[in-house]
């Protein structure tokens, strides 16, 4: 599937299917998530978002992306199966 320039890092995160990938991680399959398309068209920012907003601010942030975002949503995951 490809997203549009308009897509935000929220909403790519919730429609591309890695939260689905998540839950069977927990399940104790792998997973893996390819980027493709040509050089300039955002497959870096799409998965690691900004790196100098990390390194200042932590997560959080709008630019976060799918590293962070599944990062954050794993422990989330585990913290509440632990209730």
């Amino acid at each position: 599937r490809a997203f549009g320039t308009e897509c935000t890092q929220d909403a790519l995160f919730k429609s591309c299917g890695v939260v689905n990938l998540l839950d069977h991680v927990l399940d104790g399959y792998s997973a893996t998530v390819f980027a493709y398309g040509p050089t300039g068209s955002g497959k870096t920012y799409t998965i690691t978002g900004r790196p100098e907003s990390i390194v200042k601010h932590g997560s959080g942030d709008v630019s976060d992306g799918l590293v962070i975002r599944s990062v954050e949503t794993l422990f989330n995951k585990v913290r509440s199966l632990q209730r």
